[in-house]
């Protein structure tokens, strides 16, 4: 397709050995442990859900490696950046595997606004922050949208189970995973979530109690992925996390 650049296609290509993918980020110096993540955890056929997909980086790299027997599902709140959104798509996809909602994601169903500071789509939040691009004061612009659960939206759609789930929505995890507690206690999917005391605490709670709400869903091994390293997540280390990181969550009895 016109428009695909040669990097893109290199990615592509490198995506049908995903192992041998992820042995070469490795050996980068600024390693992409989500990346490398990804490319070990979603494997051909697997139903993924894409909470706060932003431009579609890694819903492309996640509709490449479900290929055509996968479903991705992906969700992205703000107008601007969601129309972004089906452009890369349209232009980088290589299956019919995608489906993308413009909407935000929570613990219930209606309607909410999307607080954007300036130009930075990336930090959209359903609370004002202070810290990233917000911390300079930039003008905030207010955008509306629908809000769901994935626990409603997969019965809507007939979405039969969900083998990974990403979601990066800038402190708004709990409440996704809330939403999603039917979902997560049938199939245990793998998940994949920003973890940032700074966010979290807009929202009124600390990301202690992420792991609190995942460990009673029958979760018990966490790890954190930051600074190009994978390490398990000891009792304390989520309530003592300084800065951003992501929790990674794997399913309970080996599944993967």
């Amino acid at each position: 397709m016109a428009g695909r650049t040669l990097r893109s296609r290199i990615d592509f290509l490198l995506t049908r050995w995903p192992a041998l993918y992820a042995a070469a980020l490795r050996r980068r110096p600024a390693r992409d442990m989500d990346k490398i993540a990804f490319l070990g955890l979603v494997r051909p056929g697997d139903v993924v859900f894409d909470v706060g997909a932003n431009l579609g980086y890694y819903t492309v790299l996640f509709s490449h490696l479900a290929g055509p027997r996968g479903e991705v599902h992906a969700f992205e709140p703000v107008p601007a950046t969601f129309e972004r959104l089906r452009e890369s798509l349209a232009r980088e996809q290589r299956f019919p595997n995608v489906r993308v909602r413009r909407t935000a994601v929570g613990d219930r169903e209606g309607s909410a606004v999307l607080f954007q500071p300036g130009s930075d789509h990336g930090q959209a939040s359903l609370a004002r922050h202070a810290e990233g691009s917000w911390s300079a004061g930039p003008a905030v612009t207010e955008h509306e949208s629908p809000l769901i659960t994935l626990d409603g939206y997969a019965r809507e759609n007939g979405v039969r189970r969900i083998d990974f789930l990403k979601c990066d929505v800038e402190g708004a995890e709990l409440a996704v995973l809330r939403g999603a507690a039917g979902l997560l206690e049938r199939h245990h999917p793998v998940l994949h979530l920003e973890v940032y005391p700074a966010w979290t605490r807009d929202f009124g709670y600390g990301p202690g109690e992420i792991a609190d709400l995942v460990r009673g869903l029958g979760y018990s091994d966490l790890r954190l992925l930051r600074d190009g390293r994978e390490e398990a997540v000891r009792p304390g280390d989520l309530e003592r996390l300084e800065g951003s990181a992501n929790l990674l969550c794997l399913p309970p009895g080996g599944k993967r």
